[in-house]
């Protein structure tokens, strides 16, 4: 054992540069790796934990008075005058605050106004949504995440506080002072629409704080081409919400926090009940909906996927460059073992001296290799996860620090066990006669047989193995992104038969008056308006957002998955997910149940439809129950929220919009993917990261098998130069194998990405709900097979160039 020690010192003195390189490797590699495992695994939670520290309240409550009917109103303007005014609702909180388990109750309400504007193209400015709350920081939609500034004093009647998106589209930055004014509830619809300036007096306001809401986590969609609204909202609280109270309102109601938080809800309801038995009343939960919280999650769970996979390929690199690397350095540093054997020491000795030198290098490296995951932690999450994760500091995570080190540690010890057992068995081993001197005479010539022979030894294969894995991924890469091209660039793919939606409508004067502006332009070939209101029925118990279409010209109906579209007032067709978790299939039976109309009838589904809502963009297309005409009127008092419009085939639809907008006045937005489809284009690139790191692994391995391969045929090859090859020949053998070998590569790598791309997209719709086929381009394909060959043989060229300078008396000199 002494000796071994001793030996292990040696060899770590002699060889001190290769050790610290081989530290920094194994370090390095393996803490990059380490943070982004950590990384992933701290994505998964980060939208739970966005969500506990954003909540606010946990009920948003609305009340009518005794004996006003709900159903009575087609105007949601005049349904809120009655149902969510100021007074009813202060009435209701005075209430509210008396029913046992209720910790906080606030005054919400969603107003429009007007940023004032001259520069503007409408010549007076912008519409903004203002969520307004007598709470001190945040509304019943919850408490933004500050990213700069401060949240405004409750006793400063001036101070606001806006989103991020508002921040960015408004032009608004901190200390930045506006005037904002607005209209009566009368006039709001034609304010929403552009058609009216705001009538109010204006009220300046200051910019105190930029903060995060949960609907900026995603990145927004497209621009509204009217140039009309700011996206996001502007908080305004305390004080504040005094100077706005005249401004135009959707209704007001009352934001509830309970002692036991979600969980208290149902028997709050109970006892809320009790309370107005002689009144109509909506207690909603302020918990993200079913589609927001599935679109981001399913965004958070792509980006994990994707980081995942590129530590997967990273851990293989790191494996195999790791493994190799230490192979070599073993073999190099067992060469004296022979003569050490003669010395005295034994088998036993010399892995002794291995698993001592092999220490010296664990160590070290796993600390590199922890303070390089610490360092980076605070780079992780990536994408929306980071965007939700409330701490972004440094993050230790025990689990991968652990596997960090046990990996190391067997990578290392590992690799140097095993040459030195072989080793020590090969010493006495008789060298076998070289293979190239074989059947000189074979058909195929010397120079190919010699060079398949070269292909047939272990680093040929092995670089064969990952140039395959390199050929898969790239062909798995074109057909995923192929794919999802595809469908973002055929919106019908992803459920939108339109190529515009305009409109924000709460008014059925205001609905018809837009739609007939939109009917009369001989370029539409289809409008329809759209409904989509949430809790306004339940299926088999379970609440579902209701969709349906009002058509003002043209026939247009849902795009559909599977099945047909509902016909009669007793079907219904369903979106995937919907139709997953009320567990039906087409052909069966749901009980539906209107609460605002006392409507119940028995649905029979007809089909699955793909879900795309131009007003909720990160719902997904998954959710939702799709109702004929007659049965939505039936069982909703609201009106159609957006128009749809369709242009006929070969109009040129950017002038068509242009046109379009001389005539109608109010938000235009051209036909757009939700956010699941928008942020899995987004991520588009990591397939092709995937790719290259893979196609880099492969190089890299190529180039170590080609050098390996000529080191250890060198006699081979002077000896065929003795029998009459020349250098040029010589380069040609190695040509031969890199054609085996790159040959072997394509033949099994394209036939394997064939089979895991489609694989892959077919996970990936499903995600997104979108039933769309692979896309197999046959031409980029072709171009994959021919740019490996050709890599193959660049890189034979360059990596063994130095190797193949042939000095005949040295390399026969022990023949």
């Amino acid at each position: 054992m002494i000796a071994a020690r001793a030996l292990a010192r040696s060899l770590s003195r002699r060889h001190r540069t290769a050790t610290v390189l081989m530290v920094l490797l194994l370090g390095l590699s393996s803490g990059v790796v380490g943070a982004a495992v950590a990384g992933a695994r701290r994505a998964e939670g980060s939208l739970a934990r966005y969500d506990a520290s954003a909540r606010a309240f946990d009920l948003a409550v609305f009340s009518c008075p005794p004996g006003v009917d709900p159903t009575a109103f087609e105007s949601q303007v005049h349904f809120a005058e009655a149902c969510f005014g100021r007074d009813q609702t202060r009435d209701a909180v005075e209430t509210l605050r008396g029913i046992a388990g209720v910790d906080e109750v606030s005054i919400d309400s969603f107003a429009v106004g007007g940023v004032l504007d001259p520069e503007a193209t409408s010549g007076w400015g912008y519409v903004a949504g203002l969520a307004i709350t007598d709470s001190t920081r945040g509304s019943s939609h919850g408490d933004p995440r500050l990213i700069a500034g401060r949240f405004p004093d409750p006793h400063a009647a001036d101070e606001v506080l806006i989103s991020e998106v508002t921040a960015a589209q408004g032009r608004l930055a901190l200390g930045d002072r506006f005037r904002l004014a607005s209209w009566s509830t009368d006039e709001l619809d034609l304010g929403v629409s552009g058609a009216l300036e705001p009538t109010t007096d204006a009220v300046e306001l200051e910019v105190v704080g930029v903060g995060r809401f949960r609907d900026d986590l995603a990145p927004p969609g497209a621009d509204d081409v009217s140039d009309l609204f700011v996206d996001g909202d502007l908080l305004v609280s305390g004080a504040a919400a005094e100077t706005v109270a005249g401004f135009a309102t959707y209704g007001q109601g009352a934001a509830v926090r309970l002692d036991r938080g979600q969980a208290g809800i149902e028997e709050f309801q109970r006892r809320l009940g009790e309370v107005w038995d002689d009144r109509a009343f909506f207690a909603q939960s302020t918990a993200p909906d079913a589609g927001a919280a599935d679109s981001v999650a399913t965004v958070i769970a792509v980006e994990k996927s994707a980081t995942l996979g590129v530590a997967a390929v990273a851990v293989i690199a790191v494996v195999a460059f790791g493994m190799l690397t230490l192979l070599r350095q073993q073999r190099a540093e067992l060469g004296d073992h022979g003569a050490l054997q003669a010395m005295g020491m034994t088998s036993g000795d010399l892995r002794a001296a291995s698993g001592f030198r092999s220490a010296r290098i664990v160590g070290p490296a796993v600390a590199v290799g922890l303070g390089t995951m610490v360092a980076l932690s605070p780079a992780t999450p990536f994408g929306v996860a980071r965007r939700a994760e409330p701490d972004v500091g440094v993050f230790v995570d025990a689990w991968v620090a652990l596997g960090l080190v046990v990996g190391v540690s067997v990578l290392v010890f590992g690799a140097a066990l095993a040459p030195a057992r072989r080793e020590s068995r090969a010493l006495a081993r008789p060298q076998r006669s070289p293979r190239a001197t074989r059947s000189m005479a074979a058909s195929l010539g010397p120079v190919i047989r010699s060079g398949i022979e070269m292909a047939r030894g272990s680093w040929p294969r092995v670089a064969a193995g990952v140039a395959a894995l390199a050929a898969a991924a790239m062909v798995a890469a074109i057909v995923t992104v192929a794919s999802l091209e595809r469908v973002v660039d055929q919106p019908i793919r992803y459920g939108a038969w339109w190529d515009l939606s305009a409109g924000d409508y709460s008014d059925p004067d205001a609905l018809a008056d837009g739609a007939a502006a939109v009917v009369a332009d001989p370029d539409v070939a289809s409008v329809a308006g759209l409904f989509d209101q949430a809790d306004s029925i339940t299926l088999d118990g379970q609440a579902v957002t209701l969709k349906g279409y009002v058509p003002f010209k043209g026939d247009p109906g849902p795009v559909l998955a599977e099945g047909r579209a509902p016909i009669r007032d007793d079907e219904v067709a369903l979106g995937a997910v919907t139709i997953r978790r009320l567990g039906l299939d087409i052909g069966d039976t749901a009980a539906m149940v209107a609460p605002d109309s006392g409507t119940a009838v028995d649905l029979t589904v007809t089909g699955i439809f793909v879900n795309a809502n131009p007003i909720v963009l990160n719902e997904s297309a998954g959710l939702g129950a799709f109702l004929t005409t007659s049965l939505v009127e039936e069982v909703t008092p609201g009106v159609a929220q957006e128009l749809l419009i369709d242009f006929r085939p070969g109009v040129d639809v950017d002038a068509a919009i242009a046109r379009l907008a001389r005539t109608y006045r109010g938000r235009m937005v051209p036909v757009q993917p939700g956010d699941d489809i928008r942020n899995l284009d987004r991520l588009s690139v990591a397939p092709w990261a995937l790719a290259g790191l893979i196609a880099t692994l492969a190089g890299a391995t190529l180039v170590h098998a080609l050098v390996t391969t000529v080191r250890r045929r060198r006699h081979d090859l002077a000896v065929l130069a003795v029998l009459g090859l020349v250098r040029g020949q010589v380069r040609q053998v190695m040509a031969w194998a890199t054609a085996v070998t790159m040959a072997r590569a394509v033949v099994i790598g394209v036939p394997l990405g064939l089979v895991v791309g489609p694989k892959l997209w077919e996970i990936l719709q499903d995600r997104v709900s979108v039933p769309s086929g692979a896309v197999r381009p046959v031409g980029m394909i072709v171009v994959v097979a021919v740019v490996s060959m050709v890599a193959g043989h660049t890189i034979t060229t360059v990596a063994t160039r130095s190797q193949l300078r042939l000095r005949l008396g040295t390399l026969l000199r022990g023949d």
